[in-house]
C-alpha cells in the first residue's frame, strides 16, 4: 500500500487531500507540525511526504538533504513564480505543484508510489509479471493467479535471469555460465530441458513467452496491454 505524510497547516486543505487519498486507497496521514513530521518519518521511512512550502515544508526538506535521507516528497503551494519551482527541484523535491491539483497530485504520488513498491520487491526477490503472475526468488515459486508452481533450484536460478532482463536475449553461453557454471555439450542439453519447462509453466499466464532463438539464446517476452 502507498503511505504519505500530508504536512499542510489549512484545514480545508487537509480535509480535502485527506478524503482524496482514502479514495484512492493511499494510506494518508496528516499533520500541522514539522516535529511531527519527522517523528513518522523515524517510524516508518517507506512513506512519501507532501509538505506545504510557505509553511515550513522548505524547512522540513531541508533538514532530510542535510542528513542525507533518501525520503521522496512533494511540494504543494500557491506560489506560482518559477523561482519557487526551481528552488524546491534544488531541494531535491520530486516535483512542486502550484496552484494545488488534487488530481495531478495524486497520480503522481501513485506513480511514484508504485515505482518504490516494484523496487522493494525486487530488493525482496519478488517479480511482478505479465497481468497477473508474481516469481517469488526466495520460495522458488512462480505464482499465476490461484495457481502455484514450485520450481527446482536450477529453474529457479533461471528464472531470475530472464526475470532481471525481460524483453531481453539471454545467450546460451550466459545462462549457462550463470546457472551451471561450466559451458559443455551436457549442461547445454540439461538446460534445454529445463527451459522446456520453464516454458510449459508460463502457459498459464498468456501474458508470458520464452522465445527460443535458435543456437543463440532466450528471450521472456513479456505482454503487459
Amino acid at each position: 500500500m502507498i503511505k504519505v505524510i500530508v504536512f499542510e497547516k489549512d484545514e480545508e486543505k487537509l480535509k480535502l487531500l485527506l478524503s482524496k487519498f482514502r479514495e484512492e486507497e493511499i494510506l494518508c496521514q496528516i499533520t500541522t507540525k514539522p516535529k511531527e513530521v519527522l517523528n513518522l518519518i523515524k517510524e516508518d521511512p517507506s512513506r512519501i511526504l507532501v509538505l506545504n512550502y510557505e509553511q515550513g515544508g522548505a524547512d522540513i526538506a531541508e533538514y532530510l538533504t542535510a542528513e542525507k535521507r533518501n525520503i521522496p516528497f512533494y511540494f504543494i503551494s500557491e506560489r506560482v513564480e518559477r523561482k519557487y519551482k526551481i528552488a524546491t527541484l534544488r531541494l531535491g523535491a520530486e516535483d512542486y505543484i502550484a496552484p494545488l491539483d488534487v488530481e495531478e497530485l495524486i497520480l503522481k504520488v501513485k506513480k511514484l508510489g508504485n515505482r518504490i513498491s516494484v523496487n522493494e520487491n525486487k530488493h525482496r526477490g519478488r517479480y511482478f509479471l505479465g497481468k497477473n503472475s508474481i516469481f517469488d526468488y526466495e520460495n522458488k515459486k512462480f505464482i499465476c493467479g490461484e495457481q502455484v508452481v514450485n520450481l527446482t533450484t536450477k529453474e529457479n536460478k533461471m528464472f531470475k535471469l530472464f526475470c532481471e532482463s525481460p524483453n531481453q536475449l539471454i545467450t546460451r553461453t550466459d545462462m549457462l555460465q550463470a546457472v551451471w557454471g561450466e559451458n559443455n555439450y551436457f549442461n547445454a542439453r540439461n538446460m534445454d530441458v529445463y527451459i522446456t519447462h520453464l516454458r510449459r509453466y508460463l502457459k498459464i499466464d498468456e501474458s508470458l513467452k520464452l522465445i527460443n532463438h535458435h543456437g543463440i539464446g532466450f528471450c521472456l517476452v513479456i505482454n503487459e496491454e
